[in-house]
């Protein structure tokens, strides 16, 4: 596709070695790596332009085939006939710092604010929701120097979600999952699954305020925390019987009742409760999967729930799909 995602050709040919790749920790949360061998030479991708990768697996329903990744071309060479491509997500198309200042009025959804930072940068494919009509309680201005993205991220974090772009190369927004999207089994995992504790970072208490009622000093304001019976609570965390807690923060002006502060608390547990501790795996591939999402893998013994964090689907039927961690990949010399 050209940059404004208009359809030019298909690349047909032999795929070499390749792979979409998921991690929360990087400054592009998805990226992909392909080599191809070409039967056709006409026309090959330049930086710039925008892939669309898809991978079918035999389901029984049937062939099942969702776009894994659409994005730029980062890098882009031809050794021979093999065509050896790096791609970025869309999010790297809206990087670049802001040459004006714009300003959203009062009122806007905040919803709406993503689309027309997007929109304004030529995004012109969007799956955003509508279950959420938080607005602006004042007027935002967005100064020069500032990343569009980082706003959008901004923006998504007050309604207590996450902006991405899905494997079509639409522009989405959803609140963070609670519920579990996939099961992994023995009859899918390849490898003994492998728990990884890592407690430097635990919250096990979580303080939501609101916006200040009008002309009172006092704000909206609610708690909540684990259960006592997790093993990550105040609870279970006591020294010498003092509880300990591991507190967050959350402001958001966009609360306005100790109701709606106490849901958004009770619903950031929920949350926490849901991402406690990692795994690492490697399983048969499994198309539609997202950063985010709340998984189980129950398999050789190991049952645990985790929330994805990383994660590698290969673009060929010879390698497993990685679970928690990034498999560097062997570009083959084969033709």
């Amino acid at each position: 596709m050209d940059p404004s995602e208009n359809y030019v050709r298909s690349l047909t040919g032999r795929i070499v070695a390749g792979q979409v790749v998921g991690d929360s920790k990087s400054k592009i949360p998805m990226s992909a790596q392909l080599s191809m061998h070409l039967e056709d030479l006409y026309r090959t991708p330049r930086r710039g332009d925008l892939l669309r990768i898809r991978r079918e697996v035999l389901t029984p329903f049937g062939w099942y085939g969702p776009p894994l990744f659409t994005g730029p071309v980062d890098r882009s060479t031809l050794e021979d006939r093999t065509l050896n491509v790096d791609l970025l997500d869309k999010s790297s198309l809206l990087r670049e710092p802001t040459r004006s200042t714009h300003i959203y009025r009062k009122g806007l959804t905040r919803i709406g604010v993503i689309r027309d930072v997007a929109y304004d940068r030529g995004e012109r494919r969007f799956d955003l929701p509508e279950w959420n009509q938080a607005r602006l309680g004042a007027p935002v201005q967005v100064r020069p120097g500032y990343q569009p993205w980082s706003y959008m991220v901004v923006q998504a974090r007050a309604l207590r979600g996450q902006v991405f772009y899905n494997g079509a190369g639409a522009l989405r927004v959803r609140q963070h999952p609670t519920g579990t999207s996939l099961w992994f089994n023995d009859d899918s995992v390849l490898s003994v699954p492998s728990v990884v504790e890592d407690d430097a970072d635990i919250i096990n208490s979580v303080h939501v305020k609101g916006k200040p009622p009008a002309g009172k000093k006092w704000r909206i304001e609610a708690k909540a925390y684990i259960p006592a019976w997790h093993r990550l609570s105040p609870q279970k965390l006591a020294r010498s019987g003092v509880r300990q807690h591991r507190w967050e923060t959350i402001e958001d002006e966009t609360i306005r009742t100790v109701r709606d502060a106490q849901a958004a608390a009770d619903r950031r547990v929920r949350e926490l409760m849901a991402q406690t501790g990692g795994v690492t795996f490697t399983a048969l591939p499994h198309p539609g999967i997202e950063l985010g999402d709340v998984q189980q893998v129950n398999a050789a013994g190991v049952v645990t729930p985790y929330r994805l964090s990383s994660f590698t689907i290969p673009l060929t039927a010879d390698e497993p799909m990685t679970v928690g961690y990034i498999k560097p990949l062997r570009r083959s010399k084969k033709r």
